[in-house]
């Protein structure tokens, strides 16, 4: 069934009567904004890299500026101050675009993630996923996006961006509806961003050009990301991802980062680095 005839008509049916919100299409999205994404906005989410961090950060860090990057999405600040973990990468002419925090840190509100967001210069707060028995019923779902409108709010409030990163399991159907596209439609698009990893998305069974040009302008990041033929994770350009053919969906999807990242790399310095690489090679970084 085509994505937008299932959010527009299959949704309420199936929930009950749910409100969805308003849709742009393809042609109306010729009026958006030109994303903020330019050639360089690429950085590496720091995951990538845990199994070097040990103790020395900074060494990490240094790693990432010399691959050729200049934004970092952190993953966790490994006992590091965040005012000290920003001269760092001050000095090494890196920014902190984003950061995944889980959900249960927002337990009390944001407030506590957001101090750390604002000494490191953060545009974007990102929650990385949701636990099982927060997607596994409509209800539940609506329940989901209740909460993540609420932080969104006071996200935005604080100047931040608040958003949502995907794995597949938001694609496996749930009381007749794909979580994913609840998830779409019950988000207010000024509050709630998507971070659309692309390879979970096709491993899935989506096709991320499609989900742009359904609901266009719902993704201000991407985390770049290969599949190998047979499923496995790749570095960047050396699996199966079309990138030259969704980059130049940027603009569409309201594209501002685009974030590499690998799971389970064999050597993550060298695995960030042929991303890049190749990222350049195809001018998007």
């Amino acid at each position: 069934m085509n994505r937008r005839t299932f959010l527009q008509n299959s949704l309420a049916a199936a929930a009950g009567g749910l409100a969805v919100s308003s849709l742009p299409n393809e042609a109306s999205a010729n009026n958006l904004p030109s994303a903020a994404f330019e050639q360089g906005d690429v950085g590496v989410q720091l995951y990538t890299l845990r199994s070097i961090v040990g103790d020395d950060f900074p060494a990490v860090l240094k790693e990432v500026a010399d691959a050729g990057y200049k934004y970092a999405e952190f993953a966790g600040y490994y006992d590091h101050p965040t005012k000290e973990l920003r001269k760092i990468i001050d000095d090494l002419g890196l920014k902190a675009a984003s950061g995944h925090f889980g959900i249960q840190m927002f337990a009390d509100g944001a407030g506590p993630v957001l101090e750390g967001a604002h000494d490191l210069g953060m545009t974007h707060i990102i929650v990385p996923i949701l636990p099982a028995d927060m997607i596994n019923s409509i209800d539940a779902l609506k329940k989901s996006c209740a909460m993540l409108n609420k932080l969104g709010e006071e996200c935005k409030n604080a100047g931040f961006t608040f958003g949502f990163h995907n794995h597949w399991q938001e694609f496996e159907e749930v009381e007749g509806v794909l979580p994913y596209d609840l998830l779409l439609s019950e988000t207010e698009p000024f509050l709630v961003t998507m971070e659309l990893d692309l390879a979970w998305a096709v491993r899935g069974g989506q096709d991320p050009i499609d989900l742009i040009k359904t609901t266009p302008g719902r993704y201000e990041l991407f985390h770049l990301k290969d599949l190998t033929a047979d499923g496995q994770l790749a570095d960047v350009g050396s699996g199966t991802l079309d990138f030259p053919a969704i980059m130049e969906k940027a603009r569409l999807a309201g594209l501002v980062y685009g974030i590499v990242e690998h799971d389970a790399p064999q050597d993550p310095v060298t695995s960030i680095n042929n991303s890049y690489s190749y990222l350049k090679k195809i001018g998007a970084a």
